[in-house]
C-alpha cells in the first residue's frame, strides 16, 4: 500500500512539474528583469496624496488621536473623489499631445493647443493636491508633521553609471571619473547590409 501511494504521489509531483516548465516562455532569459529608464518624479507624482485607507494604520504609526484619524479619513476619502476625475482628465489630455507630437506629420498648432490644454490639466491636479496638503499638514502636531515627512520622504533614484561617456573617451564606469589623457578609440562604421 505504501508502494503505491509513493508511486501516485511521484507521479502527481512530476506531472506538475512538468505542466509548470510547459507554462513557462522558451523565449524567456535567465537574470535579473530589465531595467526600466527612470527619471525624476513629475509634480504630481511627487505630491499625490495617501489613500483614505492610510487613515487605518497611520494611528500607529504617527500616534494620532481617533479625531485625528477621522478628520485624516474624511480627507482623504474627499481628495480621493475629487482628485479623480482631474487626473483622468490630465492622463487624457498627455495621451493626445503624445499622440499628435508622435503623429506621422504633426500639425504644430495642434500640438501647441494639445501642450497647453496638457499642462492646465496638471496645474489644476498640482493645485488640488496642495490644497489637500495644506488640510492634511493642518490636521498634524509639528511631531506628527516630521515623523510623516521623514517616513515618507521620496529616496532620489539611483541611475546605472554612465556608458560610454563622450564619443571617442572611455567610460566613466563606476568611479565616475574619466581620464583626461585616453585616447580616443576609433569607431568604424558597420559593413553594409547583403545586397547593398
Amino acid at each position: 500500500m505504501n508502494k503505491k501511494l509513493t508511486i501516485a504521489l511521484a507521479a502527481v509531483v512530476g506531472i506538475s512539474g512538468l505542466a509548470a516548465v510547459a507554462q513557462t516562455d522558451p523565449n524567456t532569459q535567465p537574470g535579473p528583469p530589465p531595467q526600466r529608464m527612470m527619471g525624476p518624479a513629475c509634480p504630481t507624482s511627487a505630491l499625490m496624496v495617501p489613500p483614505p485607507m492610510f487613515t487605518e494604520r497611520a494611528p500607529s504609526i504617527l500616534q494620532l488621536s481617533e479625531a485625528q484619524r477621522i478628520q485624516l479619513k474624511d480627507i482623504l476619502t474627499k481628495a480621493q473623489e475629487s482628485l479623480k476625475p482631474l487626473r483622468e482628465s490630465a492622463s487624457k489630455a498627455s495621451g493626445e499631445l503624445r499622440d499628435a507630437v508622435m503623429a506621422p506629420e504633426s500639425d504644430a498648432a495642434k500640438v501647441q493647443s494639445l501642450k497647453e490644454t496638457a499642462m492646465k490639466s496638471e496645474a489644476d491636479v498640482l493645485n488640488m493636491e496642495i490644497g489637500i496638503w495644506t488640510k492634511f499638514k493642518a490636521v498634524l502636531n509639528a511631531e506628527q508633521l516630521m515623523m510623516y515627512t521623514n517616513l515618507f520622504r521620496p529616496t532620489p533614484r539611483q541611475s546605472p553609471p554612465p556608458v560610454g561617456g563622450t564619443p571617442g573617451q572611455q567610460s566613466p564606469g563606476i568611479t565616475g571619473k574619466v581620464d583626461p589623457n585616453s585616447q580616443p578609440v576609433p569607431v568604424e562604421p558597420p559593413p553594409p547590409a547583403p545586397g547593398q
